[in-house]
C-alpha cells in the first residue's frame, strides 16, 4: 500500500515546480513511491534502483580520492558518502568515508564507519586501529584500552599476520596507543 497517494503528491509537485513538472505522470511518482517503500524496507539497495555503470563509480571514486589528496576534505565525504550508500559492500567507500570522516574530527561518525569495515572484513587489523583512535578522540579510554589489546592480539597472531601485510606497523602504534592509555 502506497504511503501516499500518487494523484495527491502529483498536483502538489505541479503546483510547487508548474511548468517543469508537466512530463511528470502518476505512473512516474506511483513507481518512485514504491522504490521508496522498498528501500526503506531494506527490500532493494540504491544500487538496483539507480543502476549506474561500474565505470562512472569508478570515475567518482578517483574523484573522492583526488579531493582527499588535494586536501579538500569535506568534499571528498560527501562523494564517499554518496558512494557508500550506492554499494554499502565496496570497501574502498568506506575506507574513504571513515578516513575523511577522521580528518573532519567528526570521530562518532568515523566509529559507525570502521564499524562498517570491520562488518564487511574483520581480518583487518588497522581498522580496529582507526577505531581506537576514534575512541580515544571521542574520550571513550576505556574501549580504546580494550581495542588497542584487541589489535595487538591480532597483530601478533600469526592467522591475523598472514592476513595483513601491515600487521607489523599496526602492532607499533597498537603498543604505543596502548603506553599512552595506561598513563
Amino acid at each position: 500500500m502506497a504511503i501516499v497517494d500518487p494523484k495527491i503528491l502529483l498536483a502538489e509537485i505541479k503546483k510547487v515546480f508548474g511548468p517543469e513538472a508537466q512530463n511528470i505522470t502518476e505512473e512516474t511518482i506511483k513507481t518512485c513511491i514504491d522504490v521508496s517503500e522498498l528501500l526503506s524496507q531494506g527490500k532493494m539497495r540504491v544500487r538496483d534502483a539507480l543502476q549506474i555503470p561500474q565505470k562512472n563509480l569508478e570515475m567518482l571514486y578517483a574523484i573522492a580520492y583526488n579531493l582527499y589528496q588535494d586536501n579538500k576534505i569535506e568534499k571528498a565525504n560527501n562523494i564517499f558518502t554518496l558512494l557508500c550508500t550506492y554499494d554499502p559492500m565496496d570497501i574502498r567507500f568506506w575506507e574513504g568515508l571513515g578516513a575523511t570522516l577522521k580528518l573532519l574530527k567528526r570521530y562518532n561518525e568515523a566509529i559507525c564507519a570502521y564499524g562498517i569495515l570491520i562488518q564487511i572484513h574483520a581480518l583487518k587489523i588497522s581498522y580496529y586501529l582507526d577505531l581506537t583512535e576514534c575512541f580515544i578522540k571521542t574520550k571513550q579510554l576505556e574501549t580504546a584500552k580494550q581495542c588497542c589489546e584487541l589489535v595487538i592480539f591480532m597483530a601478533e597472531n600469526e592467522t591475523f599476520k598472514a592476513e595483513n601485510s601491515d600487521a607489523a606497523s599496526c602492532l607499533t602504534k597498537a603498543k604505543i596507543l596502548q603506553k599512552v592509555l595506561n598513563k
